[in-house]
């Protein structure tokens, strides 16, 4: 993963559109969302999949895609990754955005935030076609630039043979230490060796990274597009 984030610790902010190589150097949107107790999950998932539409339809987004946890049953994620502020401002403040938010509401608890690309390898963010991802977070308590380094390197030591997929690193915009990862494959087997007894274990990073509370889980493509 080649890292491009700010090293002085100081709060992240995007960079201008058209400075990056990507949609990974992008602004992101980072949305959870957890079913309500009694929820329907498969209104939820109906719900997701029209919010992708709609968010689909607005000028500035590049790529998103909608995850299910299944180790969290309820539990979504959705990473839209936008060319600029402005543009994911605009999108945000549309009628149409806020009343399919009111609906998701009222399934689902929200929580969002902003993120922007710490790293990358393979063709990022293209999950198509890649039914087996591991999310990873980390909290991060060491250099940035020593840890997105090593992270990239876990990374590649997971992405071997012909079922090799991509991986992602986010920072957020907020809270420079907190940090999102995505990897995925073409097949299982190289996620249930990253998962169960790969280079990640028992679910931390190895002695040689740097200090970060790092855990990774299984989740399932619902939605992408781009």
């Amino acid at each position: 993963m080649a890292p491009n984030a700010a090293r002085d610790g100081r709060r992240r902010r995007p960079r201008p559109p058209g400075t990056g190589t990507g949609p990974a150097d992008r602004l992101v949107l980072v949305q959870w969302f957890e079913l309500r107790d009694g929820g329907n999950p498969t209104a939820l998932e109906q719900e997701l999949l029209r919010y992708d539409r709609l968010l689909g339809e607005q000028d500035g987004l590049q790529v998103q895609v909608t995850l299910r946890l299944p180790a969290r049953p309820g539990t979504y994620l959705h990473l839209g990754f936008w060319r600029s502020p402005e543009q994911l401002s605009d999108a945000c403040c549309a009628d149409a955005h806020r009343a399919q938010l009111d609906r998701l509401g009222r399934l689902a608890g929200v929580e969002a935030g902003q993120a922007v690309g710490a790293g990358l390898l393979g063709a990022v963010p293209d999950l198509a076609g890649a039914g087996h991802v591991v999310l990873a977070r980390a909290l991060r308590s060491g250099p940035a630039d020593r840890f997105e380094m090593d992270f990239g390197t876990l990374v590649g030591k997971m992405l071997h043979g012909a079922d090799r997929g991509g991986g992602l690193l986010l920072c957020s915009a907020l809270e420079p230490r907190d940090y999102l990862g995505l990897i995925w494959w073409h097949s299982a087997g190289g996620r249930n060796d990253a998962l169960c007894g790969g280079p990640m274990p028992d679910r931390r990073p190895r002695p040689a990274m740097v200090p970060a509370r790092l855990r990774a889980e299984p989740a399932e493509v619902v939605a992408h597009r781009g």
